[in-house]
């Protein structure tokens, strides 16, 4: 998969070292980009990073 890097980013698979900051860039853009935060009925994934998306290997965080 190719790496592409552009400013403060790097787009790649992620690893269990990017799941605190994945977690960060998720619940940010909830608040700021779509305004309503958190919501717990919408967002497991956001809480649990590594079952949703590191131990499938149906799905892709990147």
């Amino acid at each position: 998969m190719t790496q592409t890097a552009h400013h403060d980013y790097s787009v790649r698979p992620a690893t269990p070292d990017d799941v605190d900051g994945a977690r960060r860039v998720m619940l940010d853009t909830f608040h700021r980009e779509f305004g309503y935060g958190y919501v717990p009925q919408w967002h497991r994934d956001t809480v649990d990073i590594t079952g949703t998306y590191l131990d499938d290997p149906r799905h892709l965080l990147g």
